[in-house]
Order: structure tokens, then sequence, then C-alpha cells
């Protein structure tokens, strides 16, 4: 056989829409692959683990752990549970719970943009975008529920436009059992589900008054019992939202919610887009990638104004298919908007946009559809300026962190200790929630303690705490930062106590400190009592250890 029939046998091939999908999955699959096994569990990851771990023979105990102390919901604990019973504790196998519903997401973002555009060219390119979008396969790799339930409000959102576009009474009854049904185990993975509910919900209410013809009191009724039946469903939960809500107004202990009371930047709604589309875990980028993401914004823009004014068939599918856009343009607005207002808004952590990463999948849905309004030639150069503008931020995800990112350094700061650690150390973390993480990686003869909470002189007086997991306190102070509260003699005399109680206690020779942010207050209690710091930080990010000996005195 000739290589020109070779090419043409091959072109014939991937013209059937069924390959050219399982093509696209194939592409996916090999981006989340990438560093699976490599890279060491980073900090909430181990917090999933440590909690499924710990309560691996009560699953009656982990529900009312989460319900008491985490207030998460519980299903992804669950899901995780049997899936590491199965596959194992490994970062491959955990985090492979994670890519199986990623590729889940690329395959239903197919279906449902190939009908809501009436339009499978869209729904392929869709497929390919988030394939390789680097937000996408960001949190495809990570071990936490956020691409699991970006997955059921896809699929919420697919019966929801099958259920609207039916006129079969007896089909649109089972679509709306259907959308029921997934909503309701996207909200038992994560609360974040709300920003897509609203969306969908609002969008039906909005069709069922202002769109619907004919029997619009019967709509109305339809959309009030299925979403009332989601209420019902989800109530056991909701006590437990809303109790943490409640809380977080509280002061507990003396100490008032400190993250989340931070004003949002100006530009907000840009960094959102940009990191939905262009993600970087780092505050600045090269010079070279800001202009080929400028240089593609630019080009689409212009690409849509001349749609507009030069192609009438761009217009006419826009008036045919007004429905399908609003939908998909609504979902992408009205999630941002009430993320804007909610306390998950704040940068608490370098990528805080995973509670509403669907927006990214409606936005790249809107980029595909522009583009196969263009003949072959002109969306071929429009891909290529996309793909260009993302493929060094894909890069970038796709490599070892570990070597870049502190939290990723857990394993590595953990097993030096577990080396130089000699009998009457002490291992000491500034916050809590730092000490369950670096503790799963500790020897279990090697003492652990946190100096924040300073009032928790031991972790045991906590409610449910253990080694491994938070106490219900500890896990407050996530929001609740102490050394942060007020004035500098007061930080210090708290920390002051700490540590006289810890060495009284204790007695250590050597005390290590590890992923400290109160090192100030914590050095003018060593210079006092009589300690020598005799290991600096070895590296703020590969290796943030310091350790202190205590100096003999000699009585005359």
């Amino acid at each position: 056989m000739s290589f020109k029939n070779i090419l043409l046998k091959t072109k014939i091939l991937f013209k059937k829409e069924r390959s050219l999908i399982i093509l696209i999955l194939l592409i996916g699959l090999s981006f989340r692959l990438v560093n699976l096994w490599i890279e060491p569990y980073w900090g909430d990851e181990l917090l999933s683990l440590d909690i499924v771990r710990y309560y691996e023979d009560d699953l009656g105990g982990m529900v009312n752990y989460l319900r008491e102390v985490e207030v998460h919901p519980p299903l992804y604990y669950i899901f995780l549970k049997y899936w590491a019973d199965i596959f194992g504790n490994t970062q491959g196998a955990v985090r492979s719970l994670s890519v199986i519903f990623g590729l889940g997401v690329i395959y239903v973002s197919y279906i449902l943009f190939k009908k809501v555009f009436n339009n499978k060219n869209a729904g392929l390119l869709a497929a390919f975008f988030i394939a390789v979008l680097p937000i996408q396969i960001e949190y495809s790799q990570e071990a936490r529920p956020y691409i699991i339930f970006t997955f059921f409000g896809l699929l919420s959102a697919y019966f929801l436009w099958c259920y609207l576009n039916t006129l079969v009474q007896n089909k649109r009854i089972l679509l709306a059992g259907f959308y029921i049904v997934t909503s309701l185990v996207g909200f038992y993975l994560h609360y974040s589900f709300l920003f897509i509910l609203i969306a969908l919900s609002s969008f039906w209410f909005c069709y069922a008054i202002f769109w619907q013809k004919n029997n619009k009191f019967r709509e109305f009724r339809i959309w009030l019992i299925t979403h009332f039946i989601i209420f019902i469903g989800f109530f056991w939960q909701l006590q437990a939202m809303l109790y943490k809500a409640v809380l977080s107004e509280h002061n507990i202990l003396g100490l008032p919610r400190t993250v989340g009371s931070m004003q949002r930047p100006l530009v907000f709604f840009d960094e959102l887009i940009d990191k939905m589309i262009w993600l970087t875990r780092s505050s600045s980028v090269f010079p070279i990638e800001i202009l080929a993401v400028l240089l593609f914004k630019f080009i689409f823009i212009f690409s849509i104004f001349y749609l507009f004014i030069y192609s009438t068939k761009f217009v006419d599918n826009i008036k045919n298919n007004k429905k399908g856009i609003i939908y998909v343009i609504w979902i992408s607005v009205v999630p941002a908007l009430f993320f804007l207002i909610s306390p998950q808004s704040i940068s608490y952590v370098p990528v805080f946009q995973s509670h509403v990463l669907i927006i990214s999948i409606f936005l790249i849905s809107i980029i595909a559809y522009i583009f196969t309004c263009f003949n072959s030639r002109k969306k071929f150069v429009l891909v290529i300026l996309f793909l260009a503008s993302i493929t060094s931020f894909t890069l970038t995800i796709i490599q070892d962190k570990s070597n870049t990112e502190s939290g990723f350094r857990i394993r590595h700061v953990a097993e030096f200790i577990n080396e130089s650690y000699e009998d009457g150390d002490l291992v000491l973390v500034d916050y809590a929630f730092v000490r369950t993480d670096v503790s799963h990686y500790l020897r279990d003869d090697i003492k652990v303690k946190s100096l924040f909470p300073t009032f928790l002189l031991e972790e045991t007086q906590d409610e449910l705490a253990s080694r491994n997991t938070l106490g219900f306190i500890e896990n407050e102070s996530h929001s609740r930062m102490e050394g942060a509260i007020g004035p500098t003699w007061l930080r210090q005399a708290r920390v002051d106590m700490k540590m006289d109680y810890l060495e009284k206690t204790y007695n250590p020779k050597k005390i290590w400190l590890v992923f400290f942010r109160a090192e100030n207050y914590v050095d003018s209690w060593f210079s006092r009592n009589n300690w020598v710091k005799e290991l600096g930080i070895v590296h703020p990010i590969y290796m943030p250890v310091q350790m202190y000996a205590k100096q003999l005195t000699i009585n005359n």
C-alpha cells in the first residue's frame, strides 16, 4: 500500500466522529498521567487521605467526623475510601479517581455542546481544548473532589438541556429525575456545587416564566417540585453547612475569623477568566507568555466582530440557536457572580478558583463555537494561536511541582527529619493543619506538636483530634490565624506560654521547626531560654526546616 493511500485511509478514519473523540480522550489521558505517581501529596490531599485511613474500618465514624469537624459533605471521602481499598494508597492510585472523572468531563462536554450548539464540530473542538486545558489537567490530577463534582455539574446541565428541549411528557419527567440525582450527588461531593445549581435552576426558572409560551404554571410547578426534592434530599447535610456558616461569624475562644474578611481586587473577574483558561500558580509569568495571551485575546475579539459584520450565516446561526447561546453564557456568568460574594473567593491559596471550575468548560465551549464558524483554513490558524497561548501554561502544570512548591515538599521534609531525628527531639509545626500533614510521613515514634492554636496545649484536649486528624478547634484555626491577631506583646505572650509548656512537658534536647511562619516570636523565646540555632532554613521552599538545640548550663 502506498504512502498516499495510507494518508487517505487515515483521513477517512478520522473523519469518523467516534474515532476523533477516542483520540481526544487518549490525548487527555496522556496529559493527566504525567507525574501522577511522582509528585508527593500536598496538604489538602493528605487531609482527605488521612481521614479515610484513620476511619478505615468505621464508615459511620468518618461521616460523623466530617459533619462535626471538617463539616464537608461525605461522598468524596466515601468514594476515596473504597477506591483506595481496591487500588491502594499510592499517589497514582489515589489520584487516578480524579483522572477517570477528568476524562468523563471531556466526554460529557463533547455530547453537551454538540447538542447545545447543534454542531458536532463545536462539541469535538470543545472536548479537545478541555483535554489540553491547564486548569482541567491540574484538577484531574488532584486527589480532591473538584473535578468530580464538576463532572456531575456537567451531567446536570446536560439533563436540564435535554429536558427543556423534549416535548414527550414521560421523558421530561425521567430527565428531571436524572437532574435531581446528579445534583444531589454533586452537592454531597462539595458545597461549591451550589454555584452550579444556582446557575441551572435560575435558567430553568427564567425559561418557565419568560420563555415558555404555554403552560407556564405547569412548568413552574415542575421546577418548584424538582428543587424542593433536591432541598429535602440535601437537608441532612444542609444543617451542617448552615452550622459552619453561622459558626464562622462568631469568635471561638476569643479568636475571630480572619480568612475570608479581605476585600477582592478590582481585577477579580479578569483574574478569574485568566485562571480558567491560562492557569498559573505563580504571581508572575514570562513576557512571551503575556504577549501570547494578549495576542490571542485581541484576535478572538476581532474574530467575533468580523463574523458579525461579514458573516450573515453566523448571525443567522446565532438567531436560530439563541437559546443554546444564552444557556452557555448564563452558566458562565452566574456562577462567577455568586462566587464573587462568597467566602471562597478570597485568595487563601494560589489557585482558589477551583470552586467554580465548571466556568472554564463553558468559556472554552464559547471559544470552540466561534472557531467553528470560520472556514477550515482560518479555523486552523485560530486553533494554533489558542494552543500557542496555553502551551507553556499546560507544560508548567504537568511538570513535577515538588521541587518548586512548598506544599509538595512535605514528604521530603519529613524524610529529612526521619533520618536526623534523635530520641528526645521534638518536631514543631506552626499551625495544626500542617501538623497532620507532616505526621503522615513521620515515623510513629517521633513526637510532633503544633504551636498554634496556643491555648490548645495538647491536641488531645480537642474534640476528635488525633495524630493524623484535626480536632474541632484545630480545624477552625484554618480560618482564624491566631499568629496575626492582637498586639505584638500579646502574641509573644501566647507563644511563650505554649513553648514553656512544651519544654516542661517533653524536656526536648532539640526542637525542629517545620514550615514556620511565626519564627520571629519563637526566636525570641529560644534566645531568652538558652537555646541556639544549629540549623537554619535549608531552603525556604525545598527544605523549610530549622533546628534549635538546648545549651547546657554549668553551675559553679
